[in-house]
């Protein structure tokens, strides 16, 4: 019996509770708190981004410094002169993780530049020919006769 006269008291009382208006003013104190916090949160939003943005470029510039291969400057190597140019007959020092071999190999300078090689087998060719049948290769110099090219205009109408 109880629960039937609590059910009473509560559907009489819910009707005056939905006809009640809120207060003035509710809805724009609500939304200005809001703004407020969301104004402090994008605020520290930025400065959480650049602390991080700030962290990673010195990992990574730290990275590239200790990667790098070590090398010689160039003023150095000129004072060393031409003995540091000289092939070497030692073996070459074991490289570790951290010194790499540098990509540029100092090579002696040559009496005559392009180096001569070898003839390649076109080349051999061509000089046979030119033994055999001068005039075929001595008259790459004479005037080559090209005719004009005529090319009419289109019509526009559809004709041609």
């Amino acid at each position: 019996m109880q629960d039937s006269e609590l059910n009473r008291i509560l559907d009489n009382a819910l009707p005056g509770y939905s006809g009640a208006t809120p207060l003035d003013g509710l809805e724009q104190r609500v939304l200005n708190r809001i703004g407020r916090a969301s104004r402090k949160r994008s605020w520290l939003h930025y400065l959480e981004a650049a602390v991080a943005l700030a962290a990673v470029s010195s990992l990574v510039i730290a990275a590239f410094w200790l990667l790098a291969p070590k090398s010689e400057p160039p003023a150095a190597a000129a004072r060393a002169g031409p003995a540091s140019v000289a092939y070497q007959s030692q073996p070459a020092p074991l490289v570790t993780k951290r010194e790499r071999p540098s990509r540029h190999i100092a090579r002696p300078k040559q009496d005559q530049f392009p180096s001569s090689a070898p003839l390649s087998g076109e080349e051999r060719s061509l000089l046979a020919l030119a033994k055999r049948a001068p005039e075929t290769v001595t008259n790459a110099s004479a005037e080559i006769d090209i005719p004009l090219i005529q090319i009419p205009p289109l019509q526009s109408d559809g004709s041609q």
